[in-house]
Parts: structure tokens; sequence; C-alpha cells
């Protein structure tokens, strides 16, 4: 959701700013290195010593919700993806949204810019044990759908998106809006979400016609 068909500001720096100085309040660290992701932390946070402290998943997700929440006002659609979906979903694929947010804010925002009833399944934080880089997500996203991995298109603006896509088995292109060079290697970079219907023209529909997540 957050950049690839919607475009807004996440503060990610505060968020993560905001964690860390929670840990270090119950005396808790963790290494630096750790921070790349916030799924690869509530990972970390499974393991001893962290593990004693029942409830610190559950205050780093809280923190994660506020600011989930507080991007919502910014929300705006990306040009051309309400078309692109609209295509995708008159041309007989089936949908799939993945997502790190917070459940009620995605509801929010796809509501607001009138795409949520376009996606066959939506798949939160709250539905998978590990967020994105790990490939939960388009795993749980493929099963809903009664889709193979392989027969799958995963689409996004990050890193993690290209991981989880990967991990999982899925084809993936790469949305790069602002020219940033990832370590993973994508199926296919894009520069507007309009040029997915380009890879799929190019590929006969045969390896995607199935999904797009």
């Amino acid at each position: 959701m957050d950049g690839t068909i919607i475009k807004n500001s996440y503060p990610f720096p505060q968020a993560k700013a905001e964690i860390l100085a929670t840990l270090r309040s119950r005396g808790l660290y963790v290494p630096d290195d750790i921070y790349g992701s916030i799924a690869n932390l509530l990972e970390k946070l499974k393991e001893p010593p962290y593990n004693d402290h029942t409830n610190i998943r559950g205050v780093i997700l809280s923190i994660l919700t506020k600011y989930d929440f507080e991007c919502t006002g910014d929300a705006k659609l990306r040009r051309g993806a309400l078309g692109i979906l609209r295509r995708l979903k008159q041309d007989g694929y089936r949908l799939g949204l993945i997502s790190n947010s917070n459940l009620l804010v995605v509801r929010k925002v796809l509501g607001a810019t009138r795409v949520y009833s376009l996606f066959d399944v939506v798949i939160t934080r709250e539905c998978v044990e590990r967020m994105k880089p790990y490939p939960d997500m388009v795993l749980a996203a493929c099963e809903k759908l009664g889709v193979h991995p392989s027969n799958t298109l995963v689409v996004g603006d990050s890193w993690v998106d290209i991981e989880a896509g990967s991990a999982a088995g899925a084809k993936t292109a790469y949305l790069n809006t602002k020219n940033t060079d990832i370590p993973q290697h994508p199926t296919y970079e894009i520069r507007k979400i309009t040029q997915l219907l380009k890879i799929l023209v190019e590929n006969g529909g045969s390896t995607t016609r199935e999904a797009a997540v």
C-alpha cells in the first residue's frame, strides 16, 4: 500500500527512534543493524532475554500503529493506480494487497481512496507471524487467492517487498520512483505503476494472469 499505490510520508526515523528509546528505558539493547527492518527487530524480541518481557512486542506494535495512523492524513492515491487496478480487475486478474501496516489503517486509507473493494484479499501484519521482508504475507495472500506463488507478481516500492516476494517464490516488480538501488534483484523494474500493463502484455498474461499482489 504505502509508496506503491498510495503516496504518503511515513515517519520511519521517528518511529525507529521512539522504539529504540522505549527498549532502552526498559534496559533492553539490541544490535544497531537490526533496525533496518522492524520485522527483524520483532523477531529478535522473541529470543532470550527479550522474551522475558512478555508485553514488549505489544508495546512496539502499538508504537507502530500510532505512526501508521499519523501518516493517513496526507495519504493520496498514486497517479495511475486506480486505472491500473481497475484494468487488472477487468482483465480477470485476482488482486491481493499486503501491507506491514495496521488493518484499521489499511481499511481507512483504501476506503477513502475508493480502491478497497478492488482487492480480493487484504493481508496486514495482524494476519501473519512475520511481516515483510519475510515471505509470510505473500504466501498467505496466495493461499487465500488460491494461486501458486510462481503464478504471482509481487509489486512494491521497497526492498522489503522484493525480498518478501522472492523468498515466497513469486516474480517481482520493483516500483523505483526515487531512482534508488536495492541489493535485491527484482524480476522487473518500473518507474510508473502504469508500466505494469507492459510487463503483463509482454508475458502474454501467462506468468501473472492469476494474481498480482
